[in-house]
């Protein structure tokens, strides 16, 4: 296959913790599975254990016993000058089969009891003014993209010989990691700047080095401090993003901050414990999901930092370019369409919706004449088609004045949102506003762009509830800050007013302290054309409607917003350890749970217990998604799966673990021992089929 890339990408980090050696291994994983020849490189080799990632897939004593950089560095002390293809790179390259084809990786060097010193008496001084080291990293880094399609290096962190090698001598791009800090932030800054001018001095041909730099560990609970530390990175990173498209007018076709929104890297505390592959662990399709943004950076490095404007327009466009698929770039087909439509308007035809062809035009005069008369009839029969038929709504689609303006309306809808600068909590109710105003065929292609509103909104949303509940425990509620003046349900009553609420709020400020705070919470958005629905599962919940501390429940609250963002409903269910309390408002509120069912791959030929899994599942009414995995020989592994397993996260998920423990086991005569394990997402839970269930034949399906 031809390489469709030819790039060495250094991720380097000021400092160290913010997830760099994550980044790259879970880009390395991404690109292997879309078939790139990849070679990664751990350069940080004061702190090596890169290999650490990809445990699952490596013997890793092995890998540790083999050579790698330190060692290479070293070939160069005893000669003139090594050759790239004298030197026996099988010593060197260690293969990590994820995808179909594999990806190669070289340690920081060999993990004897001589490591240390070779690391701390390597001169990089003497390497390069007396041992030819710059021509011999030259002649490496042409090797290298001689035989890879990307080449992604794990560098030292601070200010080193080593990370200047991986910042200023190898890349052709340079990904800044950094989390929202001054020092973290200014420290990537200032050695971009650095980089890019150090790349200028060196005497080997480079294009322009280009820098991606990525926000790491960003938390999204404090929303206020997230909108100000965005806005001053985007700001500030305006020279590190030289490269990003501009139109004719020297305006962003892509703006710094969308494409920092794009890829900045969320907390996950699933991710705080070990070395993981999200990327081939969950999904990464999931907004949510750290694995998402980890394939989109992959996807942009592919891509050779190019066609970013997919990102905002169909980021699943860019995944699928980059897969080599074929796509349709929106942005081409919005603008063809505001084309046509302006020619039309300016035509004085608004109903021609594509243009004449060159056979119409060369028509005689006889035949027009004869048209004419056809057309006449026509106008006759279309008068008395539409007297007859008035006050019937027509349905069918057509190339008409009408569905001009719709593509206009979409059209501008998309470019509004694509080209803004300040896209803050009302510009994203006005884009929702305008979004569910589309014809339902727009709504369809704009969807992705819905999505990434929801997820503002639904922020914003999360951060007024948490307001709303600190001031109740802080006995200092204003009512008229978070609700529209009658509320259409709140906890037991109906239709109360503003007053009401502020009232019974002053009367427990009054006579009772509120102690319980929340300890734990999950949340689901969605929208329609006039409110904003939460629904909000809360551990340790103030229940509104009494104004009560219950320190063992728990509330299922649904509530709704609507565009002036107050509360216009307030609606919710209690639960407690023992069982269901029946519901007051909104019975029948049960959160939704995905179900990840991981097939061993040394069963995934025999599909008989796989399907049969499958299928009870979805018949007890279950959200399945099938996958596979390979069971490591390390048990320490997150993936080792010792027999059947059912993992889930939380109390309401061991309840749940513990119903589809019985429904297998009642319905295929299969065992699995439940595991509770620490997961990001509250509301999911995986079940692992290993080799060993193979041999038992279910009784059903």
């Amino acid at each position: 296959m031809a390489k469709r890339v030819n790039r060495i990408v250094t991720f380097y980090s000021y400092k160290g913790g913010v997830g760099r050696s994550m980044a790259l291994a879970n880009v390395a994983a991404a690109l292997a599975k879309w078939d790139y020849k990849t070679l990664v490189i751990d350069w940080d080799l004061e702190a090596p254990g890169l290999e650490n990632y990809f445990a699952g897939y490596l013997d890793l004593e092995k890998v540790r016993s083999k050579s790698g950089v330190i060692d290479l560095l070293r070939l160069q002390l005893n000669s003139e000058l090594v050759e790239p293809g004298d030197i026996p790179w099988g010593n060197y390259l260690n293969e990590i089969n994820i995808g179909k084809t594999p990806l190669h990786l070289i340690t920081a060097g060999k993990r004897d009891e001589e490591y240390i010193e070779k690391v701390r008496q390597f001169d990089y001084i003497s390497f390069y003014q007396s041992h030819n080291g710059g021509e011999y990293l030259e002649n490496l880094r042409e090797h290298w993209l001689d035989q890879y399609d990307l080449i992604l290096i794990d560098s030292r962190t601070g200010l080193t010989d080593s990370s200047g090698i991986c910042s200023i001598h190898m890349p052709d791009i340079l990904v800044l990691m950094f989390t929202p800090n001054e020092q973290s932030f200014y420290g990537v800054t200032e050695v971009a700047r650095k980089a890019v001018e150090g790349q200028k001095q060196i005497i080997y041909d480079r294009f322009q080095l280009r820098t991606l730099p990525i926000p790491c560990r960003i938390e999204y609970a404090e929303t206020m401090l997230l909108d100000e530390w965005m806005a001053k990175i985007s700001k500030e990173s305006e020279s590190m993003l030289a490269w990003l498209p501009r139109n004719k007018h020297n305006e962003y076709i892509v703006t710094p901050s969308q494409l920092i929104n794009q890829v900045r890297i969320p907390y996950k505390t699933l991710y705080a414990y070990g070395e993981r592959l999200a990327v081939t662990e969950r999904s990464t399709t999931d907004t949510s999901e750290i694995g998402y943004v980890y394939e989109t950076i992959a996807a942009i490095l592919a891509n050779d930092l190019k066609d970013v404007h997919l990102l905002t327009d169909s980021r699943d466009s860019l995944i699928k370019k980059v897969k080599g698929e074929d796509i349709k770039d929106n942005r081409l087909l919005i603008q063809e369409g505001i084309d046509r439509a302006l020619e039309s308007r300016k035509s004085g035809s608004p109903q021609m919706a594509s243009p004449v062809s060159d056979k119409a035009k060369s028509k005689s005069n006889y035949n027009i004449i004869l048209y004419a008369s056809a057309i006449t009839v026509a106008i006759i029969s279309l008068y008395l088609a539409i007297s007859r038929f008035a006050k019937t709504e027509s349905t069918m689609p057509g190339p008409s004045a009408v569905s001009v303006d719709k593509r206009l309306m979409y059209a501008d809808f998309v470019t509004a949102y694509s080209t803004a600068s300040n896209q803050d909590i009302d510009f994203n109710l006005r884009m929702l506003k305008n979004y569910y105003a589309l014809d339902k065929q727009y709504q369809d292609t704009s969807a992705y762009i819905k999505q990434q509103i929801d997820g503002v909104l639904g922020d914003k949303c999360l951060s007024i509830l948490h307001d709303y509940y600190r001031s109740l425990v802080a006995g200092k509620l204003s009512a008229t800050t978070f609700f529209y003046d009658t509320v259409s349900a709140f906890g037991m009553f109906r239709n109360i007013s503003i007053q009401r609420i502020q009232a019974r709020a002053d009367s427990i400020a009054q006579f009772s302290k509120i102690q319980n705070y929340l300890v734990d919470s999950t949340f689901d958005f969605s929208s329609d054309s006039t409110h904003l629905y939460m629904t909000y599962l809360e551990k340790g919940n103030i229940l509104a409607d009494r104004l009560k501390a219950f320190k063992q429940y728990t509330a299922q609250v649904r509530v709704s917003m609507n565009y002036n963002l107050k509360i216009d409903s307030f609606a919710y269910r209690t639960t407690d350890s023992i069982g269901l309390i029946s519901s007051n408002i909104f019975a029948g509120l049960i959160p939704q749970v995905r179900i990840d069912l991981f097939v061993d791959n040394s069963i995934v030929q025999d599909k008989t217990v796989a399907n049969s899994v499958f299928e009870a599942l979805r018949k007890a009414k279950y959200s399945v998604a099938r996958r596979t995995f390979r069971n490591p020989t390390n048990t320490g592994a997150a993936y080792y799966a010792s027999g059947n397993e059912i993992r889930y996260n939380g109390s309401n998920e061991e309840k749940l673990a513990y119903r589809i423990k019985q429904i297998l086991q009642t319905e295929l005569h299969l065992d699995f021992t439940l595991k509770p394990v620490r997961n990001a997402t509250n509301k999911s839970m995986s079940i692992f089929i290993s080799g060993s269930s193979a041999r038992k034949t279910p009784s059903k399906y």
